[in-house]
């Protein structure tokens, strides 16, 4: 496993839009009937990009993360891995990382997946994650500090 984590700067918006592009569109169109650039564009900006991380294995940029550190839990806002390295491990990689980033500082952390997304949400059941609640459009889960 080598996995690499950096913070992402302005020259890494493009990447980052084009992988969560590829990596979410599917399951947003499964879930809302359509993708819009524009409002991928609102949210992940000059302005917002240095809350992402950008994420290498074995020394190649193969996805995006975001995680935000509140007083009672981490919550894994975004992940996005490039089609292509999907199913390699790296998923995995990343949750126990962060794993060890909570469990340090004694946090649960928290996500949500399209209830579209069931490939996402059997990979964080997978690591550990369980299902706290659901609405129309979403699954909420939690992995305890340990």
């Amino acid at each position: 496993m080598s996995l690499g984590v950096r913070t992402a700067t302005l020259d890494d918006l493009d990447f980052v839009l084009q992988v969560q592009k590829r990596a979410m569109s599917p399951a947003t169109i499964a879930q809302y009937g359509a993708w819009s650039d524009e409002l991928q564009r609102q949210n992940t900006n000059p302005h917002t990009i240095g809350t992402y991380e950008i994420l290498s294995w074995h020394g190649e940029d193969v996805g995006a993360q975001q995680i935000t550190t509140h007083a009672d839990h981490l919550e894994f806002r975004r992940l996005y891995v490039a089609p292509e390295h999907q199913g390699r491990g790296i998923g995995t990689a990343v949750a126990h990382r962060i794993f060890a980033i909570a469990d340090r500082l004694g946090l649960p952390i928290r996500i949500r997946v399209f209830q579209t997304n069931v490939r996402a949400r059997a990979g964080y059941e997978r690591v550990g994650f369980v299902v706290t609640a659901q609405t129309d459009t979403h699954v909420f889960l939690q992995r305890d500090a340990r």
